[in-house]
């Protein structure tokens, strides 16, 4: 490994080797030249050459110089420092900081300590690079840090993290216990052949009964509409969503018993295996005749509910309800789409979807009303879990990725890194390692959106939830990318 590259790799965060253990012996795996280049490509910058190396190593080193501040500092509440980068004359005159909890545009003044940590010289202009110590104590949260100066005004955002986790008040049990399951694998005389979200709220009774306070879920995120049997719970096309088939078909309001073939009812529920084609294409046929008539109930109380559902939408939900529209579209087709078509709805971006939205509004409509009425009833089932006054209630499971064919990347494609996906080195189990195809987050990138979109999707996981397991742990800390073959 060149000493350049692994200089300009680590600028960008990559790591350029890593241990792991194989037949109980540690083993020591370096990056080589070849893999490095491939990823500080997809980081957006250039390696290919040595002169090329040397450019992106000067533009990612004078990047840091070309702002005052970054675009986000992440502090433990007992050490909150930030450096910003000023000319002399700013850097010498009266510098005031101010805080603002995320929410309110209250700003409030803090004490800070400056200590000139760099200098460098850019053109004719001399810059100082100011170290500042915040004295006041901020409570754990995110947080519009303000500087002013008297040449201008600076904003960043300051996310103030605790020391330690969280500890769970165990209310004065010494163990909690409970259930983990795979909501689809529930079998119920009453469910169409896959456990939905009123097993879930007699599962909730039955533990509370028992003295539980805890159900792990795997992934309850929005898969493919059009072909139910990529079932994968951890290949997601929205982790923000929710996946209709949890849906309780006879609790949606406006459901007739005559809206449903009793035939393929018959078929999905007692087929030995879990028939996901036949159970999803049931409900979302059953739940489009609902659709339709609810659209002739518009004074009801529950259209207004849906109404107020979608006016809290930042984006997401419709892009994500586009996105679906346009796959299912693609489906129609035969799986297929014209060259012209396919260039226009590449992504959320593309020239045709603007006008696709306007001329499938009710398709589009339909695909909001689903994740309105998943949400409304795993809502319901936080309010039994509530009642019942269970500890932790639900276990979620947010995962490492979504599938590269993902509303996510579809809406934000340069959020995520181009070429390549997570996955997972060799090990025991695995000695070739492992390409799981999924969309992985460009950490660069990600920084200077001040990671709200991972902030985003973790909080819409821990909705309705008492605890959030981060599949792998990766993307949290640290996440593997798999250069394809």
């Amino acid at each position: 490994m060149s000493d350049l590259l692994k200089k300009l790799a680590e600028k960008l965060s990559i790591s350029t080797h890593y241990n792991y253990f194989y037949a109980g012996e540690k083993k020591e795996c370096e990056a080589s030249d070849e893999l490095l280049k491939f990823l500080i490509k997809d980081m957006g910058y250039k390696a290919d050459s040595q002169e090329d190396a040397l450019r992106s190593l000067d533009r990612v080193e004078k990047k840091r110089w070309q702002r005052a501040l970054e675009a986000v500092y992440v502090r433990v509440y007992d050490d909150i420092k930030f450096d910003i980068v000023l000319k002399n004359s700013e850097a010498h005159a009266p510098i005031e900081v101010f805080v603002a909890k995320e929410g309110t545009k209250k700003f409030s003044k803090v004490g800070v300590q400056f200590n000139v940590s760099d200098t460098k010289k850019i053109g004719s202009a001399e810059y100082e690079m100011l170290e500042g110590q915040i004295a006041d104590k901020l409570l754990y949260g995110y947080y519009t840090l303000r500087v002013k100066t008297n040449e201008g005004t600076y904003e960043t955002v300051l996310a103030v993290a605790p020391k330690e986790c969280y500890r769970l008040d165990k209310k004065g049990k010494e163990k909690l216990f409970g259930f983990a399951l795979q909501l689809y694998s529930l079998k119920s005389k009453r469910n169409w052949g896959v456990g939905d979200f009123t097993d879930l709220m007699n599962v909730v009774d039955l533990l509370a009964e028992n003295g539980g306070d805890v159900i792990g879920l795997n992934p309850l995120n929005v898969l493919l509409n059009d072909y139910p049997e990529c079932a994968s719970p951890y290949s997601s096309v929205s982790r923000l969503f929710l996946n209709p088939i949890y849906i309780d078909v006879e609790k949606v309001p406006f459901f007739e018993k005559e809206d449903v073939c009793c035939e393929e009812l018959k078929k999905a529920k007692e087929s030995e295996n879990i028939n996901y084609t036949a159970v999803y294409n049931l409900k979302i046929g059953v739940l489009r005749k609902i659709f339709k008539r609810i659209q002739n109930k518009k004074n009801t109380a529950y259209y207004r509910e849906f109404t107020a559902f979608k006016a809290k939408d930042n984006g997401d939900l419709k892009l994500l309800a586009v996105f679906q529209a346009i796959a299912h579209e693609r489906f129609l087709k035969g799986g297929v789409f014209s060259k012209e078509e396919s260039e226009a709805f590449s992504s959320s971006l593309g020239r045709g979807v603007e006008n696709f939205a306007k001329t499938h509004v009710s398709e589009i409509e339909f695909f909001e009303f689903l994740q309105f009425e998943a949400d409304r009833q795993l809502r319901l089932v936080e309010k039994e879990i509530k009642k019942k006054k269970m500890i932790i209630g639900l276990y979620r499971d947010l995962p490492v990725g979504v599938s590269k064919d993902s509303a996510e990347v579809w809406s934000d494609k340069y959020l995520y890194v181009q070429s390549s996906g997570a996955g997972a080195p060799p090990d025991s189990y695995f000695p070739t390692g492992q390409k799981w195809g999924l969309g992985a987050f460009n950490p660069v990138e990600l920084k200077e959106r001040c990671y709200k979109p991972f902030i985003k999707i973790l909080r819409a996981n821990m909705r309705y939830a008492g605890a959030i397991r981060i599949d792998h742990i990766m993307g949290l800390a640290r996440l593997f990318i798999i250069q394809p073959d």
